[in-house]
């Protein structure tokens, strides 16, 4: 009996021709419109970086703090609202 390849459990993130592999890490979802859930992931993601220091595992504070850092880039250097309600606007005409 062959062995089967696991690969039809993964997600297909090619399905669509327009997607960029970039896209993984855009933030810029209609999510993410709210302010608060804006600042509870970042406070989330820095609160935890905090916590992964205290305790020395400083690789996944990295970790962590990277990603939290990004989401400060994302959400308030080049938060683009207009954008976002468009693709909202285009996910609810589907």
């Amino acid at each position: 009996m062959p062995v089967r390849c696991l690969c039809f459990a993964l997600p297909n993130l090619t399905a669509r021709a327009d997607t960029a592999p970039m896209e993984v890490f855009d933030l810029q979802t209609p999510f993410f419109l709210p302010l608060r859930r804006r600042i509870a992931a970042i406070v989330l993601s820095l609160g935890w970086a905090g916590m992964e220091i205290s305790h020395e595992a400083f690789y996944w504070a990295a970790c962590f703090g990277a990603a939290g850092l990004w989401m400060v880039y994302q959400f308030f250097v080049i938060w683009d609202e207009d954008y976002v309600r468009a693709i909202a606007k285009e996910k609810e005409d589907d």
